[in-house]
């Protein structure tokens, strides 16, 4: 069985913890990365409920970055690589490669906090 912590992570449909919420990737990276689907295809829940509802994945959002920075601080200050310069501009990096994840994780966690889990949803027809 799916956890909750699973389905932001890996960005599943909190109803069912089966359904994909964003569609694939294109070529092009960072380009088309945050698309998401109108409704589960697995349980039908609404991905879009109501205009301006994703605000609150803002707040989400915030917390994973200063996560993964904190974690890239503390790596670097681990090997001994502590030069000003040279962690700025890893931290920058890191949170520019991240920033897509992110965006995923924000989304999918903030409709989680929101949504009841249903085990023994089937799809609609």
């Amino acid at each position: 069985m799916p956890t909750i912590l699973s389905s932001f992570i890996l960005c599943k449909c909190p109803q069912c913890r089966q359904g994909n919420m964003f569609k694939p990737r294109g070529p092009i990276p960072f380009w088309d990365f945050g698309i998401m689907h109108d409704r589960c295809a697995v349980c039908d829940l609404n991905f879009k409920p109501e205009p301006g509802f994703y605000f609150g994945a803002s707040i989400l959002s915030y917390g994973y970055g200063v996560f993964v920075m904190g974690l890239t601080w503390f790596i670097m200050w681990y090997l001994h690589l502590d030069e000003t310069w040279l962690l700025l501009t890893t931290i920058t990096l890191v949170l520019v490669l991240f920033s897509p994840y992110n965006f995923k994780m924000s989304r999918a966690g903030w409709l989680a906090f929101t949504v009841a889990y249903k085990p023994n949803l089937k799809k609609k027809i």
